[in-house]
């Protein structure tokens, strides 16, 4: 339920954004001061965006409407009047870190919850073990299927952002810690990869 309500925020986004006139901004002082070079916002009735690029090629997006918002950050790149957004994950290839040791909180799947830098959960996430039919719920301590070892694992995190098979060869662990090294969880944000608008000179069309 919560995949496709996430799908179907996306869709209304992506619907959106394309139809969308960025307006270049006159920056401040202030913006000078911290690295931006320019910033683009479009505004509507209850829907504000904005795009932020940085001199140093990252950038910030952000969607805001009552009562939600949406974000995405990552780098930018600009080729014959088009710029390009590439968000710093990838929803099909999350990066993760795997921290072992000898406690366990999950006494039935070793597996703990997939937290963040800041250490907030992604309770959404399950994780597949060796192959696409077993798979454990580390929020509920259970699992579907059974394993005697562990060779390989793919999280899904929810929200449509997963990881590829990722293998490793530590065995006999009792507890199994996933880090994805971020800041933030994915309920609001956005992965883009080689999203493209047009650079007008004042105006920024996005791409179908």
């Amino acid at each position: 339920m919560r995949l496709i309500l996430f799908l179907s925020i996306f869709s209304f986004f992506s619907t959106q954004i394309c139809a969308q006139v960025f307006y270049k901004d006159t920056l401040s002082n202030e913006d000078i001061s911290k690295g931006i070079l320019s910033i683009y916002t479009s505004s509507s009735f209850e829907n504000l965006f904005q795009l932020t690029l940085y001199k140093n090629s990252k950038y910030d997006y952000q969607y805001q409407s009552t009562n939600y918002s949406i974000f995405s950050s990552g780098t930018w790149e600009k080729g014959n009047d088009l710029i390009s957004l590439t968000s710093e994950v990838d929803s099909n290839n999350v990066p993760v870190k795997f921290y072992f040791d000898s406690t366990n909180s999950n006494p039935k799947t070793q597996l703990a919850i997939p937290v963040n830098n800041k250490e907030s959960q992604f309770p959404d996430s399950r994780i597949f073990i060796n192959n696409d039919s077993t798979y454990c719920f580390p929020y509920f301590d259970t699992c579907i299927g059974k394993f005697a070892y562990i060779k390989k694992i793919r999280v899904d995190f929810g929200n449509g952002f997963k990881t590829k098979w990722l293998f490793f060869e530590k065995s006999n662990f009792k507890h199994l810690q996933i880090v994805v090294p971020v800041d933030y969880t994915f309920e609001k944000y956005i992965s883009f990869k080689g999203y493209k608008f047009k650079d007008n000179g004042t105006t920024l069309k996005p791409i179908k």
